[in-house]
């Protein structure tokens, strides 16, 4: 049996133009992609791995049931998502969730420390360096929280709980469930002057039971509205 062999994974937004060009990605390590799995750790996507570990969770990310991300002005879609875990999984901090994830630099004027086990959301901070990684349901992006339609357009039937859903899925799969909700601005240079791009990337992750991987999800989104 030949081994994977991963390729390199761009983000698209929903007209076919690629908004975050992996140079330009907030992260140290290029995005990659094999059987709809996206990693930053080509030896997490091979289907011929002894760890069994692994492979378990290689098939729960494939199950889940993905759509585009819930909140934000354009239509990105939601991968499975999995890498190498740096830290310790029993009690993770934000920092050892940002080193595993390979952020260049993260920037935020709101969050007090990365040295914490529980990072409450920073609030909405537009015009500032102003990245994020909390434990928020309510305020992440990723996924439907407020309401949940029935029968059509305005038929609401109350908010959607954390452990519902694919969501919820994902929070009772990783350790401890908990999962961190991460928001990266590449903060490079654009033609306005704004210091940097019009899209962030987003992550919805935690350790995996054996605690050498993360797993989760990845997008993006539009800056506007979420951020700005």
């Amino acid at each position: 049996m030949n081994d994977s062999i991963p390729t390199q994974f761009d983000l698209y937004n929903n007209t076919g133009e690629e908004v975050f060009p992996n140079e330009s990605l907030p992260l140290k390590t290029p995005l990659l992609i094999y059987d709809r799995l996206i990693s930053l750790d080509a030896e997490l996507l091979s289907s011929n791995s002894n760890d069994k570990h692994l492979l378990m969770d290689q098939e729960f990310l494939r199950s889940l049931e993905l759509g585009e991300c819930t909140y934000g002005a354009a239509s990105c879609p939601v991968h499975p998502f999995v890498c190498n875990f740096t830290g310790q999984a029993g009690n993770p901090r934000a920092k050892d969730i940002l080193d595993s994830l390979r952020v260049i630099n993260f920037r935020s004027e709101h969050i007090k420390t990365l040295d914490a086990e529980l990072v409450p959301w920073p609030g909405y901070h537009p015009g500032t360096e102003n990245d994020e990684i909390h434990n928020d349901y309510a305020h992440q992006n990723l996924f439907g929280i407020r309401y949940q339609d029935e029968g059509g357009w305005g038929d609401r039937v109350g908010p959607i709980p954390p452990d519902s859903g694919t969501h919820g899925k994902l929070l009772q799969y990783v350790s401890n469930n908990k999962l961190w909700y991460v928001l990266l601005h590449s903060w490079v240079p654009t033609s306005d002057d704004w210091p940097r791009q019009r899209e962030v990337l987003l992550f919805a992750v935690g350790p995996s039971e054996d605690g050498c991987r993360l797993v989760g999800v990845i997008s993006h989104q539009l800056c506007h509205n979420l951020c700005d």
